[in-house]
Formats: structure tokens, C-alpha cells, sequence
């Protein structure tokens, strides 16, 4: 079982087609008028394997040094072979999934 923050929630019922409630004063009431849709299957995914960078630290000082792991800062260039890659993978698992999503050409609109 896995748990959504209210954003990942609203998410999840446009990404799955779901209409969503007119007003919702909470998620306990969200979570009852979903029990009533349709179920959704998910399939697990294999994701790629995100190399870590364990020598990149950014340190900040101030009162006491602060230092800070930033293993992931090779993804930030878009251009990169590795990053390419990286995301080229990250959209075979995803696009077959989101191509089943009714609201697809509607999000793609706006």
C-alpha cells in the first residue's frame, strides 16, 4: 500500500481519467468518493539505475558549516549522453502508461 500527498492525489485522478469532485473538504471524503470509480491498474515498473555521485558536496557556511550530498547533479544537464539516456529510459515505462490515460489530448492543450 502506498500513501498520496493531496497534489499526487488530484494528480492521480486526472492521469487516470477520473473526474474529480466538484468541492472536496477533505481527503477522507476524497478518498470515499474514489472508492466508488473504477479501479486502475498499475503495473510495477523496473526503473533505471540513477548512478550516485558520492564526491559532489556543496558547503555552506554561516554559524556552523553545512554541508550537503548532491549525488544526483549529473542529471542536471539535459544534454548530457547520461542523462539522455537516463530519461530516454524513464519514458519507456512512462509513456505507455499515460497513452491509456483518457485526459491525455486534454492536458496536452493546456
Amino acid at each position: 500500500m502506498f500513501s498520496l500527498s493531496g497534489g499526487q492525489f488530484v494528480l492521480f485522478l486526472i492521469v487516470t481519467g477520473h473526474p474529480l469532485p466538484a468541492r472536496v473538504s477533505n481527503h477522507r471524503e476524497a478518498i470515499g468518493k474514489l472508492k466508488t470509480l473504477a479501479p486502475v491498474s498499475i503495473s510495477p515498473s523496473v526503473y533505471p539505475a540513477a548512478r550516485r555521485n558520492e564526491t559532489i558536496v556543496d558547503s555552506f557556511s554561516g554559524t556552523k558549516v553545512l554541508q550537503v550530498a548532491d549525488p544526483y547533479r549529473w542529471l542536471e544537464d539535459p544534454d548530457a549522453p547520461e542523462t539522455r539516456q537516463f530519461v530516454s529510459e524513464l519514458n519507456a515505462i512512462s509513456e505507455p502508461f499515460l497513452a491509456k490515460s483518457p485526459n491525455r489530448k486534454d492536458i496536452w492543450k493546456k
